[in-house]
């Protein structure tokens, strides 16, 4: 199993920071290997809801059905399957208050998590690269996505 983390902060209340991540049809503003998202199944971010994910890794193009499979307050969390892996993306905001007024909040914390369980002989004999492939692209989506959340704020 493979896992990889990113951490960061967002001037946007974490309920729209997770209404936006927890809707998987907004993976292709912010996941760079994404190239197009269908809605397979629900009305939005909900429990149950499937994404038909079409994504480029590696010089190749593949499909990955994602289910979600928990929505709360604070985190979503989908498990998807391709063709050789299956992945799991948790997703979890917390929000930040300032001592200057009170429980006043003031953003949030998100935490991007990815695990990823190569099924293939092949895969995991190329897991070195594979992983290094993964961990790049894990964050330039965090970066991507905390610049996406922080212009959810301007709009």
């Amino acid at each position: 199993m493979m896992r990889f983390c990113e951490e960061f902060r967002v001037n946007v209340p974490s309920g729209a920071a997770l209404e936006y991540v927890a809707d998987f049809a907004t993976l292709p503003e912010w996941e760079p290997s994404v190239v197009a998202v269908t809605q397979a199944q629900g009305s939005g971010p909900e429990p149950g809801a499937r994404y038909r994910v079409r994504m480029r890794f590696a010089g190749r193009e593949s499909a990955i059905d994602y289910r979600c499979v928990n929505l709360t307050d604070t985190t979503a969390e989908m498990q998807g399957t391709g063709e050789g892996f299956v992945a799991r993306d948790v997703i979890t905001v917390a929000p930040e208050t300032t001592g200057e007024t009170a429980g006043a909040t003031m953003g949030c914390r998100v935490r991007y998590e990815v695990h990823v369980e190569l099924q293939t002989l092949f895969a995991r004999l190329t897991r070195p690269v594979i992983h290094l492939l993964f961990a790049r692209n894990v964050r330039a989506a965090a970066r991507r996505l905390q610049t996406r959340l922080n212009a959810l704020e301007a709009a």
